[in-house]
Formats: C-alpha cells, sequence, structure tokens
C-alpha cells in the first residue's frame, strides 16, 4: 500500500511561469532521456519531502493551518541554469536569484518546523540551496554533461510573487496541493 504521508513544502509560481518551465523539462525528456522532473509540479523547495506517520501528520496539518509568517509578499527574479554536478545523481534547475526575502523566509519556515517535528529536519532544508528543477534522478552523467554544454549558456529570465507556502503531498500517482498558508502583503 503506498505512503499517503509523503510531503514537502514549496513556493509555487503563477501558471504562465510554470507553463514555461514545464517545456525545459519536456526538452530533458525528449532530447537528454530525462522523465523524472516531469512528475512533481514547477516549485522551489522550502522544506525536502518526508515521510511522516499520521499523528505527526495531523499536528502538522494543525500547525501549518494556524502558521503566520512574520516574512512579507517578495518577488523571486529566476535567472538562467545552473546545475548540481553531482557525479551519480546530476540536476540542472533554473536559478532563483538568493535574497534575504527568500532565505529568511525559507529559514524562518524550517526553524517552526523543527520545533514541531525536529526529528524531520535534514541537511538540505538546513543547508538550503533554492532550485526549480528541470532535470534529475534518472538525467544520467553522459546525457547530463550532453545536456549542461548547453543550458550552460542558455538564457532565461523570469519572476513571480511569492505570496504563499504551499503544502504538498503524494497520492501514489502524483502530487496534490493539501493547503497553502499565505504571507502577509505589505
Amino acid at each position: 500500500m503506498p505512503n499517503k504521508n509523503l510531503l514537502f513544502f514549496a513556493l509555487i509560481p503563477f501558471r504562465k511561469l510554470r507553463d514555461q518551465v514545464v517545456i525545459f523539462k519536456q526538452d530533458f525528456a525528449k532530447r537528454f532521456n530525462s522523465y523524472e522532473a516531469l512528475k512533481p509540479p514547477v516549485h522551489i523547495t522550502i522544506k525536502t519531502p518526508f515521510i511522516c506517520n499520521d499523528n505527526a501528520k495531523n499536528e502538522l496539518l494543525s500547525w501549518f493551518s494556524e502558521l503566520k509568517f512574520f516574512q512579507k509578499q517578495f518577488n523571486i527574479q529566476l535567472k538562467d541554469f545552473a546545475a548540481f554536478p553531482n557525479k551519480d545523481r546530476p540536476v540542472i534547475y533554473i536559478n532563483p536569484i538568493e535574497t534575504q526575502e527568500l532565505k529568511g523566509l525559507q529559514k524562518e519556515f524550517i526553524s517552526g518546523f523543527g520545533s514541531l517535528l525536529p526529528a524531520y529536519v535534514t541537511k538540505l532544508d538546513v543547508d538550503f540551496k533554492a532550485h526549480m528543477t528541470v532535470a534529475y534522478r534518472d538525467l544520467s552523467p553522459d546525457m547530463f554533461k550532453k545536456a549542461w554544454s548547453e543550458y550552460q549558456y542558455k538564457s532565461f529570465d523570469a519572476k513571480f510573487e511569492v505570496n504563499a507556502v504551499h503544502l504538498m503531498q503524494h497520492n501514489s500517482k502524483k502530487w496534490e496541493l493539501v493547503n497553502s498558508c499565505c504571507l502577509e502583503s505589505d
């Protein structure tokens, strides 16, 4: 039986930008044999995926529904492509320009999350590196070299307003939005 409690928290851009990013994901699938990035929604991860038990999930849902952020709404600039050229599992992503607002939001979120469920905070959560993945997991090292030789010079420039943090849950087939916590406007 699939686990119903596979969750993560993310920033999700508006539809038009998501559609633009999906075109890149489709290019990686078609030309570089990397399909895995097509599965999750277009997003920037704020808290890495984790599996929790039903009790922890209920606590988490209650906490998240009452969460109030100090961070106000802000814009994220997406600029060009970058990579984590890991030897066995390389990743290519659209590069969000890391601002104090973005770092502050993620740090504030992980601090609160960690107070509730410290066992679920990982090194990746603490050593946050914002990214919007377009190819990963099934991108072979050889295909990474081929793709990166092109994408390292490709330009991309877009901006979106961050007005909420979204809780996503996997339903055994796809990721679904469970709840959103809005940031206050100025």
